[in-house]
């Protein structure tokens, strides 16, 4: 039997560049409150791209999207809820955001990429937390990244930096790096509280630096996953692939409460035709 061609949404444009928005996860139905503290996972990931595409492109009456004809760009806006924090209550709320390094050139640029995304989707001039994770072990990639951040400290905009997934190694490397002007105030570690190496511990004490869990992988999204999901929402056919760029997760968490308010997730990928 002869395989099923594959065809894209009727009306869809062709475009070669990629920006997704699953907007609250915590008001639909993917978010994950089964999941093992001592898991790592992109499940939660997978399933809101999932959701924010079939809900968008397939479940309305047309597809929601945005085509931005100069840059041959799609964007899929989440549009069930909006992300705006308003100005007054600017001051009661943290926000937190991790940018993912999906590949081993780590471009500085997708720092402010990023950052203009997020502080437009929350309506927001400041970050207070941001966290790089990169797949690489190595320190010397990073670093161009991390100035761009350390001029972002300098500016006002970010008032907190941290890294993920940091050793013992490869901290205390860092932390003796003088091209790292400004050092990481937090590591998120996959460790359970039991299980952190009581030389990581003392060495992030003496330098006060915080180590907060994460149940976040490293490689959070892949080619693999984010093209098999675009697939099922008729959004690329053919041999075309969604090669995912970056990955922002980001948190508002009411300080006064300690809550999550909104979470979610910003993807950015370009489209292999080849």
């Amino acid at each position: 039997m002869p395989a099923e061609k594959v065809t894209t949404l009727v009306g869809l444009p062709d475009y070669d560049h990629l920006v997704l928005y699953t907007g609250n996860v915590l008001r639909t139905r993917v978010v994950s409150r089964d999941q093992p503290l001592s898991k790592t996972s992109n499940m939660e990931l997978i399933q809101a791209v999932d959701d924010t595409l079939q809900t968008s492109l397939l479940k309305g009456d047309v597809p929601n999207y945005r085509f931005y004809s100069d840059k041959s760009l799609l964007e899929v806006p989440d549009l069930r809820h909006h992300s705006i924090i308003a100005l007054d209550d600017r001051p009661d709320v943290e926000v937190t955001a991790k940018l993912f390094y999906l590949h081993d050139q780590l471009y500085p640029e997708f720092i402010d990429e990023s950052m203009n995304m997020l502080k437009n989707l929350l309506n927001v001039s400041t970050i207070d937390t941001f966290v790089l994770s990169s797949p690489s072990a190595a320190l010397e990639p990073i670093k161009q990244s991390w100035k761009e951040l350390e001029k972002l400290y300098k500016q006002g905009i970010i008032n907190n930096l941290g890294v993920s997934d940091y050793s013992e190694q490869q901290l205390a490397q860092l932390l003796q790096d003088p091209d790292f002007e400004l050092k990481p105030s937090l590591n998120q570690v996959s460790y359970s509280c039991c299980d952190i190496p009581t030389s990581l511990m003392s060495l992030a004490k003496q330098n006060q630096i915080q180590l907060l869990y994460t149940s976040d992988c490293k490689d959070i999204l892949s080619r693999q996953e984010l093209t098999s999901l675009m697939q099922s929402a008729y959004a690329i056919a053919g041999k075309a692939q969604a090669v995912p760029r970056w990955v922002l997760k980001y948190d508002v968490f009411v300080k006064d409460r300690s809550i999550v308010a909104d979470k979610g997730y910003i993807v950015v990928g370009d489209i292999d035709r080849h």
